[in-house]
């Protein structure tokens, strides 16, 4: 299983045997693990490509946070390329980043399989040893893992420094919406509120949770069945949840504005942004001239 599904799962599972020995713990997710494993490529790839989509969404809703609070609307480069050489550093990455998120979800249903490398399986193994503890100090911990590995492919796979503020908003979340309507969104309750609908929406995935990782499962009288886990995936959701409809549809109608008419804008741009960027002075200069 790969770190990504590990820790949500796991974080899952911390939350339901909370109160209970670490080692507990340890052992049901090694079991869910294990079942993995005699589950072959077909189920751990449908795992990874939905759990994939969570997290894409849930980075999508904090990019798109942060521009609003840039005052930068989300579709600014499709209107006009100039825009992109007049922005700060700090919305010009993330729209960029946020173009390609875009691009990710609408090829994942057709993405391959990427096996977890030795070296990330050796850490969870090492991991998942046990500790003399209460399981809720897992919480916690793997929260805190999903948010850096987030930070790191921020910068390693979209370009993207995150600023300070940026930072803030992932560990500490944001306020969302009006202010006598406004609540509290935190990415990594997102990131559950969505994989919580893609078990609703993608029965495959679902069956997979139902008949496979957590069929029959139960340690020291603590049931760990699929109605367990849903519930305490949307407690972790909690207001998010409520916002999750408001924001899918945001998603969709983004999705088919870009669908509709800045496709060829989009390629153009992927083509030539490296080329563009590299002479980014001499291009501002002369469109001080237009």
């Amino acid at each position: 299983m790969e770190p990504i599904s590990t820790f949500i799962i796991g974080t899952v599972i911390g939350g339901i045997v909370s109160n209970r020995a670490d080692a507990m713990f340890c052992q049901v997710l090694q079991a869910v693990r294990e079942r993995l494993k005699q589950g072959g490529k077909p189920v751990n790839h449908d795992l990874q490509k939905a759990v994939r989509k969570a997290y894409l969404q849930a980075t999508l809703a904090l990019i798109d946070a942060r521009l609003r609070e840039l005052d930068i609307a989300p579709s600014l480069l499709q209107r006009d390329l100039r825009h992109l050489f007049r922005l700060a550093e700090e919305p010009r990455q993330l729209l960029k980043a946020r173009g390609e998120i875009l691009r990710e979800l609408k090829r994942l249903p057709s993405a391959p399989y990427i096996p977890p490398s030795s070296e990330a399986e050796q850490q969870i193994e090492l991991l998942l040893q046990p500790r003399d503890e209460a399981a809720q100090g897992r919480i916690d911990e793997f929260k805190k893992r999903l948010k850096d590995h987030l930070q790191q492919e921020l910068r390693s796979k979209w370009g993207v420094e995150p600023s300070e503020r940026l930072i803030d908003m992932l560990q500490s979340g944001w306020q969302e919406g009006e202010r006598s309507e406004s609540v509290t969104l935190d990415w990594f309750d997102l990131l559950c509120a969505f994989f919580a609908e893609e078990l609703k929406q993608n029965k495959r995935v679902a069956h997979i949770f139902q008949s496979q990782l957590l069929a029959n499962l139960a340690v020291e009288g603590v049931s760990i069945d699929y109605g367990a886990f849903t519930q305490q995936l949307e407690r972790f959701a909690g207001q998010a949840m409520a916002r999750l409809q408001q924001i899918e549809q945001t998603l969709e109608q983004l999705r088919q504005e870009q669908a509709e008419g800045f496709q060829v804008l989009q390629q153009r741009l992927d083509e030539y942004l490296p080329v563009l960027i590299a002479h980014t002075e001499t291009i501002q200069t002369v469109l001080q001239t237009l």
